[in-house]
């Protein structure tokens, strides 16, 4: 494209040459978009991370009260299902301040990643719409020699 806009006429050509830079100023652009998007994802993937050790808490507990269930079924292990309790409301108790923590921190990382990506596509965005009218207001520098209504458009030359 940038061989054969400068065969063309001034104007055109030099419209042709600077919407050709508009158009690989978005590519730029989209590169410096994918970069973003991919700190996005290993916010989010870090939260994942976070989630699966809340996870874990959660099914440590329930497989103590389950144990817990199954001992007090037996009037002989009345004693075992006492230890267990005691177990799981020290667990409880002990992770009741990280599981706090560990909502309120995957909150804020959903709400910081998902605030730094909608504002890096509100950005991208407005970059496009700027190169869009930027690029239609150089078209507008192309002068038609004449219309087909008055009789005088001439058709390009090869």
């Amino acid at each position: 494209m940038m061989v054969w806009s400068k065969s063309q006429t001034d104007d055109v050509g030099d419209v042709l040459l600077k919407l050709n830079l508009l158009i690989r100023k978005i590519s730029d652009y989209e590169i410096r978009f994918g970069s973003q998007y991919e700190g996005f994802r290993e916010k989010i993937k870090y939260l994942r991370t976070k989630d699966d050790s809340l996870c874990e808490m959660g099914r440590r507990q329930s497989d103590l009260q389950a144990r817990i269930l199954d001992a007090s079924k037996s009037k002989l292990r009345s004693a075992k299902a006492r230890l267990l309790q005691s177990e799981l409301d020290d667990i409880q108790k002990d992770s009741a301040p990280a599981e706090t923590e560990l909502q309120r921190l995957k909150r804020q990382l959903i709400k910081d990643a998902y605030t730094e990506q909608l504002n890096a596509i509100i950005e991208l965005g407005r970059k496009m719409q700027i190169i869009g009218d930027h690029g239609k207001q150089l078209l507008e520098h192309i002068d038609l020699p004449g219309t087909p209504s008055d009789g005088k458009f001439v058709a390009g030359s090869c």
